[in-house]
């Protein structure tokens, strides 16, 4: 463990120590006669529940409500802390992919050799701790904030997934981009998911603002381009901001929604002959949601645009946002790329649920010589197929089985594809 790790840790554990004495041993994280000294209002257990809830992100596999609280002074402060145990055990084959946490498509090896058509793996890395705050709940002045990690490093060191601050409709710190919708996301043992979804974790600020079942969001991120250059070329420092922006509707108790994305981003090189520097503008739009029923639950989700390869989790550093352009070896081209999800959950009861979901996404790099990664070796299309079972054996056990079946197919004609079957078991805490 590094020294700034374990600084951090002690850091951490300082700051929580002086909440101790007024932790609530009764179970209940605020007493009938607890006032908000801000708003006036009495909050119950179940509205702090909410608050945590409302802070925590929306993806499948982050933990929201904390098993944990720690109550501040005067009850103006919440530290909720949980988190989850949980080990995995997976067989890939015919071209493994050696990462038992991520199925990552993009990965399959293209020239596996036949002695390694199998791989076994076992982890314990995507087990989970966080940290959900609140200052001044229930008041207009509420401050919230979350961190996450999991243990995915090498020797099982912490791996930030996210850790960010809300005042009212302001969010800023390290998170999913705005231009991605984690509600439809759909369930996967897997972490990383279908490859077309933008789940890519930036340092991100945004606001929002509520309008009954509307809301508008826009947002700034930092920037980040991954290119193909070729001799004649050269990436140079980003100037400006990445800009994303969504309106969303919703329905049935907010259950379910509709959202409409669109991000705007700058993306610079140099011409290494002029030494000048050289602008592309890269867009992209996304439709996504969910419908949410008695028993069945619809996620779907379509994209396209230009120079945006990296915002899809499967892509964002496979140096496809630009590359060379064969009319003028001293120019780069965006890239062109579209996909798509569908996918349906079935709530057999409250305790089992089954998902299948099937995603697909289609790159066009104009043929070009030269550059870091031949012509013929990038990708022309992904797809990838889950199926899954989950079953909540008690309140904090839960079991899985998946299946997936990946597909990548290369400019050069190539198609190599790879399954995995894996399991899961994991103790919330």
């Amino acid at each position: 463990m590094s020294k700034i790790r374990l600084l951090s840790i002690l850091l951490l554990i300082m700051f929580l120590m002086p909440l101790y004495p007024d932790i609530n041993q009764d179970q209940n994280i605020i007493h009938d006669d607890a006032d908000n000294y801000f708003s006036g209002k009495r909050l119950s257990d179940s509205a702090i529940v909410n608050i945590f809830r409302s802070i925590a992100p929306m993806t499948f596999n982050a933990p929201d409500v904390p098993r944990f609280t720690f109550i501040g002074k005067d009850r103006k402060f919440y530290c909720g802390i949980g988190g989850f145990i949980k080990g995995t055990i997976s067989y890939d084959f015919p071209n493994p992919i050696e990462n038992p946490l991520y199925f990552i498509t993009s990965e399959i090896p293209m020239n596996n050799s036949h002695a390694n058509e199998g791989l076994y793996q076992m982890s314990a890395g995507s087990s989970n701790i966080f940290f959900n705050f609140v200052a001044l709940p229930g008041s207009k002045y509420q401050v919230g904030g979350y961190v996450n990690f999991n243990f995915e490093n090498d020797n099982y060191g912490l791996s930030l997934q996210y850790a960010y601050l809300t005042f009212g409709g302001l969010m800023a710190g390290y998170n999913y981009s705005t231009f991605c919708n984690e509600e439809a996301a759909p369930p996967t043992i897997d972490l990383e998911g279908p490859p077309t979804l933008p789940l890519i974790l930036n340092t991100v600020a945004s606001y929002h603002y509520d309008v009954k079942n509307w809301r508008f969001c826009i947002g700034i991120e930092n920037p980040l381009t991954s290119a193909t250059i070729n001799e004649y070329t050269a990436l140079c420092n980003n100037v400006l901001p990445t800009m994303p922006a969504y309106v969303q509707y919703s329905w049935n108790d907010k259950s379910s929604m509709i959202r409409a994305s669109a991000v705007v981003r700058t993306l610079q090189y140099e011409n290494l002959a002029s030494e000048n520097r050289k602008y592309k503008t890269g867009y992209g739009f996304q439709l996504s949601g969910k419908a949410e029923g008695e028993k069945l639950v619809t996620y779907f989700q379509g994209i396209g645009g230009k120079g945006i390869t990296s915002f899809t989790q499967d892509m964002y550093d496979q140096n496809y946002d630009l590359v060379p352009d064969k009319r003028d070896e001293y120019e780069l081209k965006l890239v062109r790329s579209w996909g798509g999800m569908l996918g349906f959950q079935y709530n057999f009861s409250d305790r089992l649920f089954a998902s299948a979901t099937y995603s697909y996404q289609h790159f066009y790099a104009n043929h070009y010589e030269g550059g870091e990664k031949p012509w013929d070796e990038q990708i022309k299309y992904l797809s990838y197929t889950v199926a899954n079972l989950f079953w909540y054996v008690t309140e904090n056990v839960t079991f899985a089985l998946e299946y997936i079946n990946g597909i990548k197919h290369s400019m050069g004609d190539v198609t190599k594809n790879n399954n995995r079957i894996q399991t899961m078991i994991q103790f919330n805490f």
